[in-house]
């Protein structure tokens, strides 16, 4: 079985938004191993439909200039990007795809392959919620990683909290 944390940047909060940033890690109950990111070029995902949600917009544009200059740097098309992401993920059979919350991470991104005419690299059966097991935990804790608001700075923070939740409280990644 493969563990991968996922976490967006993204310029709405619906399946159908354009994608800024993708970020994923590897992980196991031992620890994260390999990541990903992907910076998304904002025009080419529109160019595909997707769109930009103004207030999302808008609180992007009260974050840090370093998240922002992050975040809206992207210059790989996405069609591109959605193809590295799906040549890292590896086979689908034996992904678990976790992403902070069952509607959102894990369903735009399946949208913008959808979108993009490109066939989802997991199982809709692989989908997992962080945030739910996260909000079932509240008490347990674990340090920043890097920058909040950056993809891959977020899936590996995500995933070092899902691990010690397991950890703490005797769970088995399934």
């Amino acid at each position: 079985m493969t563990h991968i944390m996922l976490d967006l940047e993204t310029l709405g909060t619906r399946p159908g938004s354009v994608i800024l940033t993708i970020g994923a890690v590897r992980f196991d109950e031992n620890g994260t191993y390999e990541t990903f990111y992907e910076s998304i070029c904002r025009s080419d995902s529109e160019k595909h439909g997707l769109k930009v949600c103004p207030s999302t917009q808008a609180w992007w544009m009260d974050q840090s200039q370093e998240v922002i200059d992050a975040a809206f740097s992207g210059a790989t098309r996405l069609t591109s990007g959605l193809h590295g992401f799906a040549h890292w993920l590896g086979g689908a059979d034996y992904i678990r795809l976790w992403g902070n919350g069952s509607d959102f991470d894990n369903a735009l991104l399946a949208e913008a392959y959808a979108v993009a005419g490109i066939r989802q690299p997991w199982s809709f059966t692989g989908n997992r919620c962080y945030r739910t097991i996260k909000n079932l935990f509240p008490g347990v804790a674990v340090p920043s990683v890097g920058v909040q608001h950056n993809a891959l700075d977020d899936a590996t923070y995500q995933a070092n909290h899902l691990i010690a939740i397991c950890k703490q409280h005797n769970l088995t990644l399934a």
